[in-house]
């Protein structure tokens, strides 16, 4: 970018910004899952988590980086971290499925409790009514 400050800084800030983040979203990401039980849905949203990491690096972090050190074979290695979760989430895709089935059962569970609820006070409310 030769002497173009303006355009520099902006590549840098934005780079950072969006990198940030995703570090901060892959954070509170992990803090939420600590909790929760081993499933396969759990397994296939860790993969997910290091995809975006990896993504983060190798994407916003790595512009910045290469202004200052362009370091190709360190890059390569973080590409081949990044391939590594790809693929294993890919094959493993299931688990993503579990935890949609689990929202969808969820749902419809709600949905379910809500319509008893409701005829539960309508009964009482019958009930009141006949006393």
């Amino acid at each position: 970018m030769d002497h173009d400050y303006l355009t520099i800084a902006l590549a840098v800030i934005s780079c950072a910004g969006v990198f940030t983040g995703y570090w901060i979203i892959a954070w509170r990401w992990s803090q939420a899952a600590r909790n929760a039980p081993q499933s396969e849905g759990k397994k296939a949203l860790h993969d997910l988590k290091w995809i975006f990491i990896f993504c983060g690096i190798c994407g916003y972090l790595w512009i910045i980086l290469e202004m200052f050190w362009p370091a190709w074979r360190l890059y390569i290695f973080f590409l081949f971290a990044l391939n590594i979760y790809t693929w294993r989430y890919v094959l493993r895709m299931q688990g993503l499925e579990e935890v949609y089935q689990y929202l969808r059962d969820r749902d419809r569970l709600v949905k379910q409790l809500e319509s008893q609820e409701i005829e539960i006070s309508r009964l009482k409310k019958f009930e009141h009514d006949a006393l």
